[in-house]
Order: C-alpha cells, then sequence, then structure tokens
C-alpha cells in the first residue's frame, strides 16, 4: 500500500470517522454497506439512530508496519500537513493515557465548501490474539473554542 493510500487511510480514521466506543451498536458488524472498495481499503457507512450523519468504518490490511509506527505517526500531529492531504493543522491538545488523546485537526476544504476542523477523543485498542487494531474517533464539543471561518464538525 503506497504512501497516499495510507495517508488517506489515517486522515479517514482522525478525521471523517465519527465511530464511538467498542460497546457502541455503531462499531458491531451489523447494517454496514459498502460504499468504496478501492486501493485496499474499504469504506463502510450506515445510519445511527437520532444523528443526522452517517457512521463511517474504514478496513484495509497494513503488511510490515509495527503498531508503533503508526501510533507515532499520529502522534507526531504537527507532520499531519507532510502526509495527509488537505490537513493545515493538527496538534494533540491533551494525551489522557497512551491509547487516548483528544487530537484537534483543521482541513483547507476546496472552494467553495468551508474549511474544517475537528476535535475528536481518539482511542486505540488491539486485540490480544488476533492483534488486530482498532482505532475509534468520537468528536466532541465544547472544549475548544470554534475557530473564525472553520465549520466545527460535530
Amino acid at each position: 500500500m503506497g504512501k497516499a493510500a495510507i495517508g488517506i487511510l489515517l486522515l479517514l480514521l482522525q478525521v471523517l470517522a465519527p465511530i464511538f466506543a467498542a460497546e457502541n451498536p455503531v462499531t458491531s458488524n451489523q447494517g454496514w454497506e459498502l460504499r468504496r472498495d478501492r486501493e485496499d481499503i474499504q469504506v463502510y457507512t450506515r445510519k445511527i439512530p437520532g444523528f443526522p450523519f452517517d457512521a463511517v468504518r474504514t478496513v484495509t490490511l497494513v503488511n510490515d508496519l509495527r503498531l508503533s509506527s503508526m501510533v507515532a505517526l499520529i502522534l507526531d500531529s504537527e507532520a499531519c500537513p507532510q502526509w495527509a492531504d488537505k490537513c493545515v493543522e493538527s496538534s494533540v491538545h491533551e494525551k489522557i493515557s497512551d491509547t487516548n488523546l483528544l487530537v484537534y485537526t483543521a482541513n483547507d476544504s476546496p472552494f467553495p465548501v468551508k474549511d474544517r476542523d475537528i476535535l475528536a477523543r481518539v482511542h486505540w485498542s488491539q486485540n490480544p490474539v488476533t492483534l488486530d487494531v482498532m482505532m475509534t474517533s468520537e468528536a466532541t464539543t465544547g472544549i475548544v473554542e470554534e475557530q473564525k471561518g472553520r465549520l466545527r464538525l460535530t
């Protein structure tokens, strides 16, 4: 998988995937509809009752990459503009624990779309048997002041 594909995957995981905690029905395998399957990345969506936007789940297999390397890439938030398309700003707002972070990211959207930003609660987990890694991300509100000229994703 190329650098661009990994960048797209990580950007989707960090910014566009309103996926909630593992016990939440959003992360169960029921009801997901495949929307796109390109370059070994599958993008699924499904409705969330009472929520105006679809949940998004991305799935891919990354070979020859240590988990610690992928986590280090996300933690190096200042490097986000170098590898994630449209990312103009990113920072770890708060490190709650080694596996829980508040991450702020801003994207430069093409005209006529307004630029976007998000403060997301990001949680990493790994299945000890299969070694599958899951990163969940949930938009937050009321923690960081909204920025003029940017639409806050919630």
